[in-house]
């Protein structure tokens, strides 16, 4: 299935954006970026761990995705409630419109993705709703999949308020209210578009039936795009796929329950713009919340990590088999040991990711810390090394065996470790893992306190 929905969460402001592609998308997630300024506070740039690209280039620095909680696959564990979950929709015929001109016409990203199904560049409009209308939605990847889809779990809706496109004026400062933050939309697509979509007849009914579930579940007509009388009616050799298709009860049961908790959101926003202080109750800690996604994050892609290493060892007891089943055939051999080596590979890059986003937090915490008590400072380096020093918990041969580099720091194991080690993933000797503790006892990180001083003063 190629959809896969995600949310964008900023480190403060108590929202998560459901982001739907071709539904201002890019301007929504540029206005987020804004959210780093409270009480005068501004986070810190760092780089993601993940290597989240900017959003589309913009060379301002706070349109970074360094400044987002990464992204949080719809698949993951349930966000919090404490999070106000929202996304924006589009008219489906402009949104198929914007898909085209710009991934098939201007080839953005996933242009290439398409071609597959016979879809080129220069390939005409109607040739595009041709195809796309007679395959099966979960096919699609997100820039052209039903908005129903990318919003709904089976019969439920994932977001808690649902704005539209066309009513930004009157949605968008709901977001803003909500958040506390003046957020500025401005104008972020990256489409060079002024055209108008027209549609001949034959062509809006095949997109009205393939996404009906978008025209009944969010309140959009069949006739709100323009028909180009002057062109001749193609006949289509393709079938439309409707497989996907809730019964009407369905879409009206869901469009009641985006009513409610919109018109909930709605209200919500106007008690937080009357009394300011509610909106500091409702949300509570956020820097605290945002540590403990973290974590949350971590420990369940962590799980992915070892059924991925339940396959890899499954992929090589089959290499073993083969070898044992085809030998002397090199070629198909050789093919397989790519393949499983490319497996691998990828479960090495996953794994140094999650530790990099693990010791990335750790660092940020512990610098937050450092920063309040900065008179303090010197004091706690000392304190942390007194206590490594006395239980002589620091392996200096070990240390400087293992990481030769440090030694021509011309610091001591100890000083080090305490100021350099932990944030970098390094252990102290060879009978104490860093990450491993670290990962055992996760209340350490927001807190910024060195495990190993940890460990030493709990036994």
């Amino acid at each position: 299935m190629m959809i896969n929905p995600f949310y964008i969460i900023p480190r403060i402001g108590g929202v998560a954006y459901l982001n739907v592609a071709k539904a201002a998308s890019t301007s929504i997630s540029f206005a987020l970026s804004q959210m780093r300024h409270r009480d005068g506070v501004d986070l810190p740039k760092r780089s993601l761990p993940d290597g989240s690209s900017p959003i589309h280039g913009f060379s301002p620095p706070y349109a970074h995705m360094e400044y987002f909680f990464s992204r949080w696959p719809a698949d993951f564990p349930p966000l919090p409630n404490s999070l106000i979950k929202f996304s924006f929709v589009r008219n489906p015929y402009d949104r198929f419109y914007s898909f085209y001109v710009s991934k098939i016409v201007n080839r953005q990203t996933p242009s290439e993705y398409y071609e597959k199904y016979g879809i080129q560049k220069g390939c005409s409009f109607e040739d595009c709703v041709e195809i796309v209308t007679s395959l099966d939605p979960k096919e699609l990847e997100q820039h052209a999949a039903p908005q129903s889809m990318i919003l709904c779990n089976e019969n439920a809706i994932i977001v808690d308020f649902v704005g539209k496109v066309e009513n930004l004026d009157l949605d968008w400062p709901v977001i803003k209210k909500i958040t506390g933050f003046d957020l500025e939309l401005g104008i972020s697509n990256r489409t060079k578009n002024d055209q108008t979509p027209v549609y001949t007849y034959e062509m809006r009914d095949r997109i009205f039936e393939y996404y009906r579930d978008d025209f009944d579940m969010f309140g959009y007509a069949k006739d709100a795009t323009l028909i180009d009388n002057s062109s001749k009616l193609k006949q289509f050799n393709k079938q439309i796929f409707t497989g996907h298709l809730r019964v009407k009860e369905e879409n009206q049961k869901i469009q009641s329950i985006i009513y409610e908790k919109t018109k909930m959101i709605r209200s919500l926003s106007k008690a937080f713009e009357d009394y300011p202080e509610k909106r500091t109750d409702f949300f509570q800690n956020q820097e605290e919340l945002f540590n403990e996604m973290i974590m949350k994050k971590y420990f369940y892609l962590n799980d992915r990590l070892s059924n991925l290493s339940k396959v890899w060892d499954e992929l090589y007891t089959l290499r073993r088999n083969v070898w044992k089943t085809v030998e002397g055939h090199g070629k198909s051999l050789g093919q397989l040991q790519k393949n499983i080596s490319r497996v691998q590979k990828g479960i090495e890059n996953f794994n140094r990711t999650l530790n990099i986003n693990l010791l990335s937090n750790y660092l940020t915490s512990r610098k937050s810390i450092w920063k309040r008590l900065l008179r303090w400072l010197h004091y706690r380096m000392q304190r942390e090394s007194r206590i490594l020093h006395k239980g002589s918990l620091v392996d200096a041969d070990y240390y400087f065996r293992s990481y030769p580099e440090v030694k021509e720091s011309g610091l001591s194991a100890i000083t080090h470790y305490v100021r350099f080690g932990v944030q970098e993933g390094r252990n102290p000797s060879e009978h104490f893992d860093t990450l491993k503790y670290l990962c055992e006892h996760p209340e350490l990180i927001p807190k910024g306190i060195n495990p190993l001083v940890h460990f030493y003063l709990k036994h």
